[in-house]
């Protein structure tokens, strides 16, 4: 859809739920944005003056619904024109007013009173057939280029853009028996979880990416014996069917000695990044990195806002307090100015990593931004392209995004996907700590590239199977891995996990259950690698009870992302009845404070949902 097309559906409806293609494209337009908010604050306008009296719901509609027919028109090109809106809005006003006021129950009343709500008589003059109605909720009305105090389609908080992607469905294998995916690392959905339940929210589901919640534990699967990584396979009933078993898949990765580093930053210092204390929170990340970093690193720091620039080249992490010095000089942009030149800083960022860039050293691009870019290109297609010709090389990206309100998840997630890179969400300092400080090897050293699975379940023996999560990196069949280039990659000792639910034949012989293969590179550009492990039938894993620790904590773990995402078969179940099986999973992983806080942050939930019901 151009922005034409898209426009006129917000026309028609500025308010209420929208397609997913609508809510992706605001996701990367600005100015179709900034069309939004100004065609939701006109509407607010309205029924903030209209509804708090005793005028019916229709009748507004229709006026509203004038008022947007009148005041739209097509220019030559096509593009949508708006002319005279706010002399439209004035003449509807004068119009519904009677030119002087507004018909209220006792008669005229001056419309800047009933702007206010107020008719000069009280309820008890006007006799029980003029009872007012019950009091509509307030509606914060600012100018469109401020800020919505309360966003008009009553989310808890506003300007937050994700994409949603629909759960996998139900696979009968007589229609299809292979399942393709490239992996993914990113904890980003996790900690945006833990972020809207701290301040009392449940998330929208929008928000809920069930891979990157497994993938936050870690398993303890074996270390490789050799090579860069292990692929590990297991199965067990399901608690919930004996037909049912639960398939998982993983691969660790090993933790061979870290080399030397040359990083470069790209740090946000655009307006909107002094809301909610996000940029100090994102230079004391740059700070824990540098503390953390050898002295055989390198850092250089570049800027960007309505101004692009390299504040510190690429400097040797022995000059440590040189390098702080000049971290701690910087600030957010003067004057308010909420200009935001991503694609400015992501290209000088990644031009500095290509032009130092050195094949014996780790050479990684990590932008801190809260993904709100106000100057094209804005998108995650073209933002990935400006960085091609450094990853191509073998420069990684890491997206560590910052902020809630004023934030886009689906620009950060997609540019991380399409780089070959990982996107972390930072909402407290303690985050910085995991992955800046304890993950640090795993944060900057890629030991696979470009991972990918296939899975082939035999149509004798497995009749129907749903993969849990990775919706975002689905790859079609017919579609060769060699076209793409938004395989993940896996850091040093680091984890990839995918649950699958498979459906047994009745009458299944023993044979294969499913060929797994894993597809990698062991540096960018390299030769593709593949290992596969055939799953024979009589390896079916026993009871739910009796399986590995790792696999009922991964599955409990999918299931209630499947709730929370309110997906057709987290329908099924709820918080309540999955609870048990989390609790008992954990018990395993005693000590694990990851662990410990997902099972605290999961009974909050259920207290939240319990309490909106």
């Amino acid at each position: 859809m151009n922005c034409d097309e898209i426009r006129e559906q917000l026309e028609l409806n500025p308010s209420t739920a929208r397609s997913p293609e609508v809510e992706a494209h605001l996701g990367i337009c600005p100015d179709c944005r900034t069309f939004e908010s100004r065609v939701a604050w006109e509407s607010a306008l309205l029924t903030a003056t209209f509804k708090t009296r005793a005028v019916s719901e229709a009748y507004v509609d229709d006026l509203l619904a004038t008022v947007r027919a009148q005041t739209v028109s097509r220019a030559p090109g096509g593009t949508q024109h708006r002319f005279n809106r706010w002399l439209a809005l004035a003449a509807s006003l004068v119009l519904l007013f009677g030119g002087y006021g507004y018909l209220g129950a006792t008669g005229i009343v001056p419309w800047p009173w009933a702007i206010l709500g107020l008719s000069g008589a009280s309820d008890s003059d006007r006799g029980p057939e003029h009872a007012q109605p019950a009091p509509v909720e307030a509606i914060e009305v600012i100018h469109p280029q401020g800020r919505w105090l309360k966003p008009p389609n009553d989310a808890v908080y506003g300007d937050m853009f994700f994409k949603y992607y629909q759960p996998n469905p139900d696979v009968d294998t007589e229609n299809e028996h292979i399942s393709r995916f490239s992996a993914d690392v990113d904890t980003a959905a996790y900690t945006l979880l833990r972020r809207y339940l701290r301040d009392g929210h449940l998330p929208p589901k929008e928000a809920i990416r069930i891979e990157e919640i497994v993938n936050r534990f870690r398993y303890e699967d074996p270390l490789p014996e050799k090579g860069p990584v292990a692929l590990h396979v297991e199965t067990a009933t399901s608690p919930f069917s004996k037909r049912r078993h639960l398939l998982r898949i993983a691969v660790r990765a090993a933790e061979p000695v870290r080399p030397p580093a040359n990083i470069t930053v790209a740090l946000d210092v655009s307006g909107s990044m002094a809301l909610g204390g996000r940029f100090d929170l994102a230079r004391h990340a740059i700070g824990r990195l540098i503390e953390n970093l050898q002295p055989s690193d390198r850092l250089a720091l570049v800027t960007f806002g309505g101004r692009t620039q390299t504040v510190l080249p690429l400097t040797g992490i022995a000059q440590r307090k040189s390098i702080v010095a000049t971290l701690e000089r910087l600030a957010v942009e003067p004057g308010g100015t909420d200009v935001t030149h991503l694609a400015a800083g992501l290209q000088q960022a990644s031009r500095t990593a290509l032009e130092l860039f050195d094949s014996r050293r780790i050479n990684r691009v990590i932008l801190f931004s809260d993904g709100m870019a106000s100057v094209q290109p804005a998108d995650a297609a073209n933002l990935a392209r400006l960085v091609a010709p450094a990853t191509s090389r073998g420069v990684t990206l890491t997206c560590v995004g910052v902020g809630i309100e004023h934030y886009n998840d689906y620009v950060l997630e997609q540019l991380a996907n399409r780089s070959e890179g990982n996107y972390y969400y930072l909402d407290a300092k303690a985050e910085t700590d995991r992955i800046f400080a304890r993950h640090l090897a795993e944060t900057l050293h890629a030991v696979a590239h470009d991972v990918r699975f296939t899975v082939d379940f035999n149509p004798d023996v497995v009749t129907r199977f749903r993969l849990l999560g990775y919706e975002s990196r689905s790859v079609e069949n017919n579609e060769p891995f060699s076209a793409r280039s938004d395989g993940a990659e896996i850091g040093a000792g680091g984890t990839v996990t995918a649950i699958y639910e498979i459906r047994m034949a009745k009458d299944a012989k023993p044979g294969t259950l499913a060929k797994i293969d894993l597809h990698y590179l062991k540096a960018l550009g390299g030769k593709p690698i593949q290992h596969q492990v055939r799953y024979e039938l009589d390896r079916l894993g026993g009871s739910y009870k009796q399986a590995s620790r790792a696999l009922r904590l991964s599955a409990a773990v999918a299931w209630v992302g499947d709730v929370l995402r309110k997906s057709h078969w987290g329908k099924q179940t709820n918080l309540e009845e999955l609870l048990p099986l989390l609790r008992e999973a954990a018990n395993e992983y005693a000590g694990d404070p990851d662990v410990a806080e997902f099972v605290n942050m999961i009974e909050k939930a259920q207290r939240i949902r319990a309490s909106e019901e």
